[in-house]
Protein backbone atom coordinates (compact mmCIF):
# COMPACT_ATOMS: atom_id res chain seq x y z
CA UNK A 1 0.00 0.00 0.00
CA UNK A 2 1.00 3.45 -0.38
CA UNK A 3 -0.10 6.64 0.84
CA UNK A 4 -0.81 9.32 -1.40
CA UNK A 5 -3.04 12.08 -2.01
CA UNK A 6 -5.78 11.89 -4.04
CA UNK A 7 -8.30 14.25 -5.92
CA UNK A 8 -11.27 13.02 -7.64
CA UNK A 9 -14.19 10.75 -7.12
CA UNK A 10 -13.54 7.73 -9.84
CA UNK A 11 -13.40 4.82 -7.21
CA UNK A 12 -15.01 6.04 -3.90
CA UNK A 13 -12.30 5.99 -1.19
CA UNK A 14 -9.72 7.17 -3.32
CA UNK A 15 -11.73 10.88 -3.17
CA UNK A 16 -10.71 11.21 0.38
CA UNK A 17 -7.81 13.13 1.03
CA UNK A 18 -4.97 11.04 2.38
CA UNK A 19 -6.15 7.83 1.48
CA UNK A 20 -5.05 4.40 1.02
CA UNK A 21 -4.37 3.27 -2.34
CA UNK A 22 -4.09 -0.53 -3.71
CA UNK A 23 -1.01 -0.10 -5.86
CA UNK A 24 1.06 -2.91 -5.59
CA UNK A 25 4.64 -2.85 -2.82
CA UNK A 26 6.97 -3.58 -6.44
CA UNK A 27 5.81 0.00 -7.40
CA UNK A 28 8.55 1.69 -6.14
CA UNK A 29 7.29 5.05 -5.93
CA UNK A 30 8.93 7.94 -3.72
CA UNK A 31 6.79 10.72 -4.00
CA UNK A 32 3.08 10.94 -2.99
CA UNK A 33 0.43 8.97 -5.51
CA UNK A 34 -2.64 11.53 -6.78
CA UNK A 35 -5.57 9.84 -9.00
CA UNK A 36 -6.85 12.99 -10.86
CA UNK A 37 -9.97 13.85 -12.32
CA UNK A 38 -10.73 16.85 -14.67
CA UNK A 39 -13.30 18.20 -12.33
CA UNK A 40 -10.80 18.38 -9.80
CA UNK A 41 -7.85 19.78 -11.97
CA UNK A 42 -10.31 22.77 -13.25
CA UNK A 43 -11.33 23.96 -9.82
CA UNK A 44 -7.75 24.18 -8.69
CA UNK A 45 -6.43 25.96 -11.52
CA UNK A 46 -4.77 23.46 -13.27
CA UNK A 47 -3.60 24.23 -17.07
CA UNK A 48 -3.76 20.58 -17.70
CA UNK A 49 -6.13 17.90 -17.93
CA UNK A 50 -6.19 14.08 -17.35
CA UNK A 51 -8.36 11.01 -18.21
CA UNK A 52 -10.49 9.54 -15.16
CA UNK A 53 -8.24 6.65 -13.82
CA UNK A 54 -4.56 8.59 -14.73
CA UNK A 55 -2.72 7.58 -11.70
CA UNK A 56 0.10 10.41 -11.24
CA UNK A 57 3.60 10.79 -8.85
CA UNK A 58 3.62 14.19 -8.08
CA UNK A 59 7.15 14.75 -9.92
CA UNK A 60 4.77 13.44 -13.11
CA UNK A 61 2.12 16.51 -11.76
CA UNK A 62 4.75 19.02 -11.19
CA UNK A 63 6.65 18.06 -14.79
CA UNK A 64 3.16 19.00 -16.12
CA UNK A 65 2.39 21.94 -14.53
CA UNK A 66 5.88 23.02 -15.83
CA UNK A 67 4.89 22.16 -19.42
CA UNK A 68 1.72 23.53 -19.39
CA UNK A 69 3.53 26.98 -18.53
CA UNK A 70 5.56 26.61 -21.64
CA UNK A 71 2.98 25.46 -24.53
CA UNK A 72 0.03 26.44 -26.21
CA UNK A 73 -1.57 22.85 -26.74
CA UNK A 74 -4.17 21.48 -24.81
CA UNK A 75 -2.40 18.97 -22.49
CA UNK A 76 -4.62 15.77 -21.50
CA UNK A 77 -2.86 13.32 -19.84
CA UNK A 78 -3.76 9.58 -20.82
CA UNK A 79 -1.79 7.77 -18.57
CA UNK A 80 0.53 7.60 -15.53
CA UNK A 81 1.61 5.33 -13.22
CA UNK A 82 0.84 1.97 -14.20
CA UNK A 83 0.68 -1.66 -12.36
CA UNK A 84 1.89 -4.22 -14.33
CA UNK A 85 -1.62 -5.53 -15.03
CA UNK A 86 -2.43 -1.65 -16.93
CA UNK A 87 1.16 -1.88 -18.47
CA UNK A 88 -0.22 -5.62 -20.06
CA UNK A 89 -3.18 -4.08 -21.06
CA UNK A 90 -1.16 -1.42 -22.49
CA UNK A 91 1.52 -3.66 -24.37
CA UNK A 92 -1.79 -6.31 -25.82
CA UNK A 93 -3.88 -3.44 -27.11
CA UNK A 94 -1.00 -2.44 -28.88
CA UNK A 95 -0.68 -5.83 -30.88
CA UNK A 96 -4.70 -6.10 -30.98
CA UNK A 97 -4.20 -2.57 -33.16
CA UNK A 98 -1.73 -3.81 -35.48
CA UNK A 99 1.70 -3.43 -34.31
CA UNK A 100 3.97 -6.39 -34.29
CA UNK A 101 6.49 -7.96 -31.87
CA UNK A 102 9.26 -6.04 -34.27
CA UNK A 103 7.30 -2.54 -33.12
CA UNK A 104 7.52 -3.88 -29.11
CA UNK A 105 11.05 -4.64 -29.74
CA UNK A 106 11.83 -1.39 -31.00
CA UNK A 107 10.00 0.79 -28.89
CA UNK A 108 10.59 -0.93 -25.46
CA UNK A 109 14.72 -1.56 -26.16
CA UNK A 110 14.48 -4.32 -23.90
CA UNK A 111 15.11 -7.30 -25.68
CA UNK A 112 15.19 -9.99 -22.88
CA UNK A 113 12.19 -8.72 -21.46
CA UNK A 114 9.88 -8.59 -24.25
CA UNK A 115 10.84 -11.83 -25.01
CA UNK A 116 9.57 -12.88 -21.79
CA UNK A 117 6.42 -11.86 -22.90
CA UNK A 118 6.06 -12.88 -26.30
CA UNK A 119 6.74 -16.23 -25.61
CA UNK A 120 3.64 -16.79 -23.50
CA UNK A 121 0.25 -16.52 -24.20
CA UNK A 122 -1.02 -13.66 -25.01
CA UNK A 123 -3.32 -13.04 -22.20
CA UNK A 124 -3.68 -10.35 -20.01
CA UNK A 125 -2.82 -12.77 -16.62
CA UNK A 126 0.13 -14.52 -18.17
CA UNK A 127 1.68 -11.27 -19.77
CA UNK A 128 0.72 -9.69 -15.86
CA UNK A 129 2.35 -12.11 -14.15
CA UNK A 130 5.72 -12.09 -16.22
CA UNK A 131 5.67 -8.39 -15.41
CA UNK A 132 5.36 -8.79 -11.77
CA UNK A 133 8.15 -10.94 -12.29
CA UNK A 134 10.24 -8.77 -13.98
CA UNK A 135 9.60 -6.30 -11.52
CA UNK A 136 10.42 -8.39 -8.42
CA UNK A 137 13.76 -8.93 -10.59
CA UNK A 138 14.29 -5.05 -10.59
CA UNK A 139 14.40 -5.19 -13.97
CA UNK A 140 10.99 -2.66 -15.79
CA UNK A 141 10.18 -2.70 -19.50
CA UNK A 142 8.58 0.90 -19.31
CA UNK A 143 9.33 3.99 -17.24
CA UNK A 144 5.37 4.30 -16.44
CA UNK A 145 6.39 1.07 -14.01
CA UNK A 146 8.51 3.55 -11.83
CA UNK A 147 6.32 6.69 -11.90
CA UNK A 148 8.55 8.23 -14.68
CA UNK A 149 6.35 8.43 -17.49
CA UNK A 150 3.20 9.84 -18.75
CA UNK A 151 1.16 9.99 -21.95
CA UNK A 152 -0.23 13.11 -23.58
CA UNK A 153 -2.92 12.92 -26.02
CA UNK A 154 -1.68 14.01 -29.14
CA UNK A 155 -3.97 13.09 -32.10
CA UNK A 156 -5.48 16.78 -32.34
CA UNK A 157 -2.45 18.74 -32.28
CA UNK A 158 -0.95 20.15 -35.14
CA UNK A 159 2.51 19.82 -36.11
CA UNK A 160 4.04 22.69 -34.74
CA UNK A 161 1.89 22.51 -31.36
CA UNK A 162 4.28 18.87 -31.59
CA UNK A 163 6.68 19.99 -32.43
CA UNK A 164 6.43 22.74 -29.25
CA UNK A 165 5.22 20.25 -26.53
CA UNK A 166 8.53 18.30 -27.90
CA UNK A 167 10.87 21.23 -27.25
CA UNK A 168 9.32 22.08 -24.28
CA UNK A 169 9.51 18.83 -22.84
CA UNK A 170 14.11 18.58 -23.73
CA UNK A 171 14.00 22.04 -22.25
CA UNK A 172 12.39 20.68 -18.82
CA UNK A 173 14.79 17.88 -19.10
CA UNK A 174 12.44 15.27 -20.29
CA UNK A 175 12.46 12.72 -23.42
CA UNK A 176 9.65 12.03 -25.31
CA UNK A 177 8.57 9.63 -28.06
CA UNK A 178 5.65 10.87 -30.33
CA UNK A 179 3.91 6.80 -31.11
CA UNK A 180 1.28 5.95 -33.52
CA UNK A 181 -0.97 3.42 -31.91
CA UNK A 182 -2.71 4.70 -30.19
CA UNK A 183 -1.65 8.12 -31.10
CA UNK A 184 0.47 9.52 -27.98
CA UNK A 185 3.17 11.44 -27.10
CA UNK A 186 5.08 9.01 -24.52
CA UNK A 187 7.19 11.18 -22.01
CA UNK A 188 9.22 10.37 -19.77
CA UNK A 189 10.58 12.83 -16.91
CA UNK A 190 13.91 13.38 -15.45
CA UNK A 191 14.84 11.27 -12.29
Amino acid sequence: MIRGLFVGTGMGALAVVGAMLAIPAALPLLGMVRKVSSTALRAAGAAWDALAGVILEDRLAAFLDDLAAEVNATITVTSGVRTAAAQAAALLAKLEAGETADDLFALYKRDDLIAELLEAEQTLEAWTAILEDQISRGDFLSSHLTGRALDLRSRDWTAAELAEVEAAVAALGGRSVHESTPEHLHIEVPS
